[in-house]
């Protein structure tokens, strides 16, 4: 199967859905795919993949795709982004031009965003992935809370269309060569977004939990946000012995390396169309508390805890709980191990396309 994949990428920073875009691509190169991106820029995050990747990454304008039209390709993956109209309208024509089966993947629709998030955003901001779903034979949400949310939104697709979902994995080659720590040190990683719906501000459940000695590490991405947005609870959780560490745009090895030495993951998001951290997190045997979202129970099951992070005498029992969950994440790692494998992540991706022969 020849897939192609048409997809924006920064060319710096952290973007979960594009580094699930990368982690799809070599995971179907592994189950067998031959598979192509066609993208704007080399992200930094591709680095990670580049030691092992079996996919042919090239760059060029994507206002004009005509040069690349090929009718060998099976199958088009077309990434949409929201607020972006650059080029979903030339991903569907280079689509039809190489007379390919059309995917979309759909990380989150408006409909579902604004019915979790209190932070509400214009619909309009999906326009390019209607354009996109109008010529669909498959629109695969990553999860199956959002392919429910996608069938009452993507509502001029072709009768034909395939509505599938596909949990992503993450990159496991890279999680594996981070080596084992002889032993887990009393830490609490919180990895976050200056983005409002984040959770970026839900800090207080970690105030009066009895966390004195841990180390609170935060690891924010580059992008715009408050200043100071961390600083002003230094000094509350110095009051309590919490060292607080605040760190910019780690690498993937030591967000692992990180999961790996710690007691716990923290994750208030307030809404999430996946949820890669406590993925990653949790084939690492790091415990994860997080926000009581459906998308979230759907693939943490019994491994991680939930609470309403607006809450914080539950987010404080939710955390309490899970410092205690070594024996049940054991329990459940196969499981999870399952979805976070990248090259099965591609084998289940691979299954998917095949609906479409």
């Amino acid at each position: 199967m020849r897939v192609r994949i048409l997809c924006r990428l920064p060319a710096q920073g952290y973007s979960g859905g594009r580094l699930a875009t990368i982690t799809m691509a070599e995971g179907l190169a592994m189950a067998g795919a031959d598979v192509d991106i066609l993208t704007d820029a080399v992200p930094e995050m591709y680095e990670e993949f580049r030691p092992f990747s079996r996919v042919r990454l090239r760059t060029t304008d994507l206002r004009n795709l005509s040069p690349w039209a090929d009718r060998s390709i099976d199958v088009v993956v077309i990434i949409p982004a929201v607020n972006d109209y650059y080029c979903h309208g030339e991903f569907l024509r280079h689509a039809i031009e190489c007379r390919a089966r059309v995917v979309l993947i759909n990380f989150e629709s408006p409909n579902w965003f604004n019915a979790v998030s209190p932070f509400k955003r214009d619909p309009r901001g999906w326009l390019g992935w209607e354009i996109v779903s109008e010529r669909a034979d498959m629109i695969v949400s990553i999860s199956d809370e959002g392919r429910k949310w996608a069938r009452e939104f993507y509502t001029r697709a072709p009768r034909h269309c395939l509505f599938e979902y596909c949990h992503p994995g993450i990159n496991s080659v890279l999680a594996d060569q981070v080596p084992e720590p002889a032993e887990r040190k009393k830490q609490i990683v919180f990895l976050t977004r200056l983005s409002p719906h984040k959770g970026y501000d839900m800090l207080a459940p970690l105030l009066g939990a009895g966390l004195g000695g841990y180390t609170l590490v935060i690891n924010r991405t580059l992008e715009q946000g408050p200043d100071g947005a961390f600083e002003k609870w230094r000094s509350q959780f110095e009051a309590e012995g919490i060292t607080l560490d605040l760190r910019t745009n780690i690498s993937s090895a030591e967000k692992f390396a990180l999961f790996k030495e710690s007691a716990l993951n923290y994750f208030p998001t307030r809404f999430e169309g996946y949820g890669l951290p406590p993925l990653e997190a949790g084939y690492c045997l790091c415990p994860t508390a997080c926000s009581d979202l459906p998308v979230l129970r759907e693939v943490g099951g019994e491994a991680y805890t939930y609470a309403d992070p607006t809450k914080p005498d539950e987010m404080r029992n939710a955390i309490a709980e899970a410092l205690e969950r070594e024996i049940i994440l054991r329990e459940e790692h196969p499981r999870l191990a399952g979805i976070a494998r990248i090259e099965e992540y591609g084998t289940r991706t691979m299954r998917l396309f095949e609906k479409m022969s």
